[in-house]
């Protein structure tokens, strides 16, 4: 366990007061991390240095990026690592750029934003949607509330042309899930036809309980997601949830990775601190999920320190660059 360093080692923005940090952890796997990196500066800094994490804030991902722009926390932690630099640019449901992001970390993990539907249903497309003009309950996050998972779900349908409009004209209607094992309850349910959400592990539970269709993106879709916001490419694997399910590759709109994510006005030797902290507790952030089998897990181990300040969506903090160099991490 490292020791409080002496008072004459003590980093400049401590000898300077500020003795605090806060951190907008959002939810879930996010909170136990930022408390994770909390302690770890704690026992480095000692007596006297205090920290603070904020839960859930309203909509995750979108009011700790606001906050953190706005200085009222110091470190906030988002999924997916295009959300910083959106923030960065103004675009998607953010009203305001926020060009003084900046990143420390990543913890790697492999997630995506899928839309899936009982077999029963006769749909295996977007295009059959239209087709048919189904009246779907789709599960997904809030809509129109500057939610991650909503704004995605939403945007996904309208770059097949399909309007929320559409979808309550057809006899359908959105039902909000904040997290996607809601989303899938309520199709296991029968609450919703079609759950649209971050599920890469929860559609697990889907297609263990009766055959399920995994709708694939087209690549002019995904093209004029990425064009258009950034969102990234990823890939539902042929046989992830069991032999043959999904029966060929799904491709889907990415949703990985946790940065954690600052502002440039950081002082240098607190960003350095912070990734300090990230790769030397890593191991304390693979013991939440080493006891969880692999194909359920929400994050990629063992942690590797050579990749955890890359795909952090914006440039990196000067502060955590110069730790990166500094340990032969980054050439």
């Amino acid at each position: 366990m490292s020791q409080p360093a002496p008072q004459d080692r003590l980093p400049g923005f401590w000898r300077n007061a500020k003795r605090r940090v806060t951190f907008d952890g959002s939810s879930a796997n996010l909170t136990l991390i930022s408390r994770t990196l909390g302690e770890g500066m704690y026992r480095r800094l000692g007596p006297g240095f205090m920290w603070a994490v904020f839960g859930a804030r309203g909509h995750a991902y979108y009011e700790g990026l606001v906050a953190l722009g706005e200085g009222e926390v110091d470190f906030a932690m988002i999924t997916p690592a295009v959300t910083g630099q959106m923030a960065r640019e103004g675009k998607g449901y953010f009203q305001k750029t926020y060009p003084n992001l900046r990143a420390i970390t990543v913890y790697p993990q492999n997630d995506w934003l899928g839309c899936a539907v009982p077999a029963k249903l006769g749909i295996s497309s977007f295009d059959d949607i239209i087709a048919k003009k189904p009246p779907l309950k789709i599960a997904t996050g809030p809509i129109g509330q500057d939610d991650g998972v909503g704004f995605l779900a939403e945007q996904l349908l309208a770059a097949y042309g399909i309007t929320l409009k559409d979808v309550e004209g057809w006899g359908g209607k959105f039902l909000e899930a904040r997290v996607s094992g809601v989303a899938v309850e309520k199709v296991l349910s029968g609450e919703a036809d079609m759950a649209c959400h971050e599920a890469g592990k929860s559609f697990r539970r889907l297609s263990e309980r009766f055959p399920a269709k995994f709708l694939p993106v087209s690549e002019e879709v995904l093209n004029q997601l990425q064009q258009k916001f950034g969102y990234q490419r990823n890939v539902i694997r042929k046989g992830l949830y069991g032999p043959n399910v999904p029966d060929r590759d799904i491709p889907v709109v990415d949703f990985s990775d946790w940065p954690l994510i600052t502002r440039a006005d950081l002082p240098d030797d607190l960003a350095y601190l912070a990734a300090q902290v990230a790769v030397e507790d890593r191991k304390e952030v693979e013991a939440f999920y080493t006891g969880v089998p692999e194909k359920d897990r929400g994050m990629d181990l063992p942690l590797k320190p050579a990749i955890m300040w890359k795909n952090v969506g914006i440039p990196l903090h000067p502060g955590a660059e110069k730790y990166y160099r500094e340990k032969g991490l980054m050439k």
